[in-house]
């Protein structure tokens, strides 16, 4: 008989899930809940059509991934950028789960030129938010475990594409960075951009990179507990936690009951 998975899988909104058994927040939530972020999915599936391209970077194991191959549906793309290969697995598995056939999966990190970075060998079903690892601290982490080197690549030298609707960023303060190496990508199809903005240590620079090229950036919140969600679980386990983040809108987008960020 096959050995039974060592991985956790449960019934969510958007399909079957496998996760790290000891995710602090991903993981847990849809174990607990069925769910991610859902006000962000909310936010997608307004901005999203049937025959999109998506680019979801920062995809850990798919709770966005999922439901974005969903939304733009078999003649739709979505392409998955997650480094972290033990993460990417576990998001192909999840892909594959849930017939998500329209989905691309590469284990690569997104900056502003090609080269390398150094991750370290976690220990997976230890206690942690792996959807939190920033390669910015990766050098000190490094030093002091085994480490383990990932081609680093941007979107402009990556993807050959003929359109993008969405450009999603969740890469823990390297944002900026693949901005600057998507460049050419962004100006030629104006995307949707939605980024996460919770740290602050670019928020200046990676506003007026946007705006420089026509957009507008608005402030978009969601709480990670929501009453109604999937398994209608009523217990909070995250408290007033609140994801932060950026929907950058390009000029002839109209977008209602959002705060506008700006530093002019």
């Amino acid at each position: 008989m096959p050995k039974k998975s060592t991985l956790p899988q449960t019934n969510a909104k958007y399909g079957r899930f496998r996760y790290p058994p000891n995710d602090q927040y991903i993981g847990k939530s849809l174990e607990l809940y069925g769910q991610w972020c859902e006000t962000e999915v909310d936010l997608f599936r307004q901005l999203l059509r049937v025959g999109d391209t998506v680019i979801d970077a920062g995809a850990n194991i798919g709770s966005y991934t999922v439901p974005l191959s969903q939304m733009v549906g078999a003649t739709g793309t979505v392409y998955a950028f997650e480094p972290q290969a033990f993460l990417a697995s576990i998001l192909s598995t999840n892909l594959i789960e849930n017939s998500c056939t329209n989905a691309r999966v590469l284990t690569v990190a997104l900056g502003n030129h090609s080269g390398t970075v150094s991750l370290p060998n976690f220990d997976y079903f230890a206690a942690k938010n792996f959807g939190g690892v920033s390669f910015e601290n990766m050098i000190d982490i490094a030093s002091k475990t085994k480490n383990i080197n990932v081609p680093m690549v941007t979107l402009d030298d990556t993807l050959v594409l003929d359109s993008l609707r969405l450009l999603k960023l969740d890469i823990e303060n390297m944002e900026l960075q693949c901005l600057q190496g998507a460049k050419k990508i962004i100006t030629k199809f104006n995307p949707f951009i939605y980024l996460e903005y919770d740290r602050g240590d670019y928020a200046e620079e990676i506003v007026t990179f946007l705006e420089d090229l026509g957009y507008s950036c608005y402030m978009h919140k969601s709480k990670l507990f929501v009453a109604e969600n999937f398994k209608k679980n009523p217990e909070n386990v995250f408290g007033r936690t609140v994801c932060v983040n950026l929907l950058c809108a390009p000029e002839n987008a109209k977008i209602k009951g959002l705060k506008r960020v700006t530093f002019k």
